[in-house]
């Protein structure tokens, strides 16, 4: 009797195509937080623009083991804020810096809240901070 071929299955293209699309978010958040100041954005660090504002954060578990740094934004104008991200510093127990992470929305209305999710891909992170929410 003849012993049918294995299939052999491919785990890594979605492994792939979930990097793929993590690289394209942050290039685009890079482009936007370079041209950002032609949008009329108005940022200040520590979480704060002058419009937007993180008004807490903690961490928490978006589950299969992964972590993220969750909290709410808060739309103080009255305008709708086409894009908004927050980015956040990430550090070791000795308070080294070892990544950073950001999450971002679209549309936002006036007076409205986000609860964001930035992702922490480093397994030694022990303590966070928010530096920077930006929007226009």
């Amino acid at each position: 009797a003849e012993v049918p071929p294995v299939k052999k299955e491919n785990n890594g293209s979605c492994l792939s195509q979930v990097f793929s699309v993590i690289g394209a978010i942050i290039v685009i958040a890079i482009i936007f937080n370079i041209f950002s100041s032609d949008f009329g954005t108005s940022s200040t660090n520590e979480g704060r623009s002058s419009s937007l504002e993180v008004t807490e954060s903690h961490s928490c578990s978006l589950g299969y083991g992964a972590r993220a740094v969750c909290g709410t934004v808060v739309n103080n104008s009255s305008r709708n804020i086409s894009y908004a991200q927050v980015e956040i510093n990430l550090y070791d127990r000795s308070g080294n810096l070892v990544d950073s992470t950001m999450d971002n929305i679209n549309n936002l209305e006036a007076n409205g809240t986000w609860k964001f999710q930035a992702p922490i891909i480093e397994d030694n992170v022990a303590t966070y901070k928010v530096k920077n929410v930006t929007g226009y």
